[in-house]
């Protein structure tokens, strides 16, 4: 009887065992969806698909994205996401999306349930805004006047309250110099600072940019200006470093040192066996 109930035990728990292995795991992802407008007027949807384990954020790769705009779903496009978990849609210029009853852009992107994923959606409201940018010597003083404004009915609608960041672009990302907030007029002037490095010619990229924001998402505005302090990048003939075909004399002498150092505990060896050998024939001499 003993002997029945541990058989019975014991296919209960290869059973579960077995079950746990066929058994897959849902994974609720996440799904954020961006807006982007670049100084070329060009925009762009981003959406990042992710899930969460233990604490890191996992890109799912190869999942097809929908886009949509208006509270009635008018598709704009679908695509899959890369290696990132990010799938961009280009909103062509020529295509006329449709606006809501508030004057803005509802935007959905959506992934449908798949193999043990399950669905998500996301969704954002965006207001479009124009920028525009003017860069003068007032009074000697490298000055940004910054212009921001929304069209309703065929007007323009100045920009009030709103704050803005000015950047200059760096080999690897944006380096913040000023910021401000528009006043009455839609309008706003900062100072530029006189000692940012530009090329060999003293050029640099100037950047007026809205990031995150809750209604107009991230819209630039890009201009290049000789204002940036004239760097000569060129290195000198004599200059030593690692990259040169002359290497540097600190690593020279720590070379020597260290060669010096090895060889004289190779000498020191030798000779030490030398002077053993010749005290051993001595020794054997001695007892003859």
């Amino acid at each position: 009887m003993k002997l029945h109930q541990y058989s019975i035990l014991l296919l209960l728990i290869v059973f579960t065992f077995i079950s746990k292995g066929y058994t897959q795991e849902t994974i609720s992802p996440s799904l954020q969806l961006q807006y982007f407008k670049n100084s070329d007027e060009q925009r762009l949807l981003k959406a990042t698909l992710s899930y969460t384990f233990n604490r890191k954020d996992i890109p799912l790769r190869n999942r097809e994205i929908l886009f949509f705009i208006g509270s009635k779903k008018d598709t704009l496009g679908k695509v899959s996401t890369n290696d990132k978990g990010v799938a961009n849609l280009i909103l062509s210029n020529d295509y006329k999306l449709s606006l809501e009853k508030d004057g803005t852009w509802f935007f959905t992107s959506e992934f449908f349930a798949k193999d043990s994923i399950e669905a998500v959606s996301a969704e954002i409201s965006i207001k479009d805004v124009k920028i525009e940018m003017s860069l003068d010597l007032v009074d000697s003083v490298k000055t940004v006047t910054l212009k921001a404004y929304t069209i309703e009915n065929g007007k323009n609608i100045p920009i009030t309250g709103e704050p803005i960041n000015v950047f200059v672009t760096r080999m690897f990302s944006l380096l913040p110099v000023a910021d401000g907030i528009f006043g009455d007029d839609g309008t706003l002037s900062l100072e530029f600072p006189s000692d940012i490095p530009g090329d060999k010619d003293g050029n640099i990229i100037i950047v007026a940019k809205f990031e995150e924001h809750a209604t107009f998402g991230n819209v630039e505005k890009r201009y290049s200006n000789n204002w940036g302090v004239v760097s000569n990048y060129k290195a000198p003939t004599t200059h030593r470093a690692l990259w040169t075909k002359g290497a540097p004399t600190w690593m020279i002498i720590a070379l020597t040192i260290m060669l010096t150092g090895v060889w004289g505990h190779y000498m020191y060896a030798i000779i030490c066996l030398i002077r053993i050998k010749k005290s051993d024939d001595k020794e054997e001499q001695n007892l003859l």
